[in-house]
């Protein structure tokens, strides 16, 4: 039986409102019990007596070598822990806590760590896998064997004996379930929802297959034939994988001006600071003069960067220019409305009747000289 078939017979909402009773009861079992002496001599008694390595710094050796302590239980063994589970909570159920319940009580607490701790193997091998993921590099290992140990317990308190599953099994899918949300949850600064998270990693092992069987990186439609959704979907499912938050003092070059440390947060308005506006009319004239009045560009790369950046520049004002064999006058074309967003160039070449790649070669061959002029 898979996990996903688990995990699909516990989405059904009876499942799940049996498994909820039953792991509330337990839960308060354990938490009534946990700290009596006879149920902590008897798990005292469960691991191997082993000499304690007090020469060793590192948490996580030091948890390998405690997992060395417990032996796996054999198959018949479980079963019969999780009959005296099933007892305990049926004697819960039906006469709830008393001094004649309370050895069964004990029994069911003693049972569910003997099964815990035969089974830490498992949780931490899963959390060990998953943390070479890229996701998780923000992770600690001890944080994920903890989250992989939470999870072993959710499956112990709604292991079902009597569908016939092997306890081993189930565990995994729940184990692995609460160390994917654990990731998803942890390791980002800008969190994504749980479904999304899952696509992310669907996608992430068609891609690997893909390019695998390819020998290239598959395009955005391959990749939507391939998981049955839109290449839409699979460009937001790209975008919120790369998604990282950037500081807003990140510094960046200085563009125009020597000696001005810029940072990204110096061009981040608010809208409602007059000293913004006012500061970035500064900025417009200071970049304006920077681009027509350095003699680095030709007018009709002036004409260009005008049009794309929403500038109206008043050197340019009666002048008319060549662009792909058509005469444009400049006081004509300022008179367009783009917005005050920046416009790429299919934009202007359409709003100016010429061929895209012709606009794009000359605003690229322009930025290409600013660049080499002012080292941006």
């Amino acid at each position: 039986m898979s996990s996903e078939t688990l995990q699909r017979q516990s989405a059904n909402p009876e499942n799940q409102r049996v498994h909820m009773n039953r792991v509330k009861q337990i839960g308060s079992i354990v938490g009534l019990y946990k700290d009596d002496p006879e149920v902590a001599y008897r798990v005292s008694q469960l691991g191997k007596n082993r000499p304690i390595n007090l020469n060793v710094e590192d948490h996580l050796t030091s948890y390998v070598d405690e997992l060395g302590r417990y032996d796996l239980l054999p198959s018949n063994q479980t079963d019969e822990h999780f009959a005296t589970i099933d007892y305990g909570v049926n004697v819960y159920q039906e006469h709830g806590i008393s001094e004649e319940t309370k050895q069964p009580l004990i029994d069911l607490v003693v049972s569910r760590q003997t099964v815990f701790l035969a089974n830490m193997r498992l949780a931490f091998k899963i959390a060990r896998g998953n943390s070479s993921s890229q996701l998780a590099k923000n992770l600690n290992i001890m944080d994920l064997i903890q989250v992989a140990n939470v999870g072993l317990y959710k499956a112990i308190d709604r292991f079902d004996r009597s569908k016939g599953f092997q306890f081993s099994t189930y565990a995994d899918s729940w184990i692995r379930e609460s160390v994917q949300k654990a990731i998803s949850k942890q390791s980002r600064t800008i969190r994504v929802p749980d479904g999304v998270h899952k696509d992310i990693r669907s996608l992430r092992l068609i891609t690997k297959s893909i390019a695998g069987e390819l020998g290239r990186t598959p395009t955005n439609e391959e990749l939507a034939n391939e998981l049955g959704i839109t290449e839409e979907k699979v460009a937001d499912l790209i975008r919120a994988e790369e998604m990282q938050p950037s500081s807003l003092n990140i510094p960046l070059n200085s563009t125009f001006k020597q000696g001005y440390s810029e940072e990204l947060i110096d061009y981040v308005p608010d809208e409602n600071s007059e000293l913004d506006r006012v500061g970035q009319e500064l900025d417009d004239k200071m970049f304006l003069d920077a681009l027509y009045n350095d003699g680095v560009l030709s007018v009709n790369e002036m004409y260009l960067i005008s049009l794309q950046h929403g500038f109206v520049f008043d050197g340019l004002r009666g002048t008319s220019v060549i662009l792909d064999d058509q005469e444009f006058a400049y006081n004509d074309l300022i008179r367009h409305d783009f917005g005050d967003i920046k416009i790429g160039p299919t934009a202007i070449a359409k709003h100016l009747g010429l061929g895209a790649s012709a606009v794009n070669y000359a605003i690229n061959g322009a930025y290409e000289k600013l660049r080499k002029k002012y080292d941006f």
